[in-house]
């Protein structure tokens, strides 16, 4: 039994040397290996008090990624599928709030280009980044064109 509880921690460091994972992911991804739900608990709970598994660390990493192409609201809705802790998670994107509304501008110049004449098209271009996950002040302050 010792010797599978090492097999498992190695699976799980051989999948956190390739990314960072949040708890929950992890946790579903070693149970193809494991039968023993409270040994996956133990490596896990393990790992993370060592460090190397960090839901900030999970998170951020997930928000760099996705932050090119979609809004806060939208990877808040995706990490929270996941089973992030919705505490870390809500600490994390508070300090990138900032962040947004040159994302949604990058999104929107590059899909876009110019701001809309016609009522029409402005409300296509507000249903584009709505889609996207920004927020409604973020949007209306890049149609409206208030750098």
């Amino acid at each position: 039994m010792k010797k599978q509880q090492i097999s498992l921690k190695n699976k799980a460091l051989d999948f956190l040397s390739r990314r960072d994972y949040g708890y929950h992911e992890l946790y579903v991804k070693l149970q193809k290996y494991c039968e023993d739900l409270e040994e996956i608990k133990q490596v896990l709970d393990d790992l993370k008090r060592k460090n190397f598994l960090s839901e900030k660390r999970y998170i951020n990493s997930y928000l760099r990624s996705k932050q090119v192409k979609y809004g806060i609201r939208k990877i808040r809705y995706d990490l929270l599928q996941k089973n992030v802790d919705a505490d870390v998670l809500e600490e994390v994107l508070a300090s990138n709030q900032a962040n947004e509304y040159e994302a949604a501008y990058t999104i929107w110049q590059r899909k876009f280009g110019v701001v809309a004449t016609e009522n029409k098209e402005r409300l296509r271009q507000m249903r584009f980044l709505q889609s996207r996950g920004f927020s409604s002040d973020v949007i209306t302050k890049i149609i409206k064109n208030k750098n």
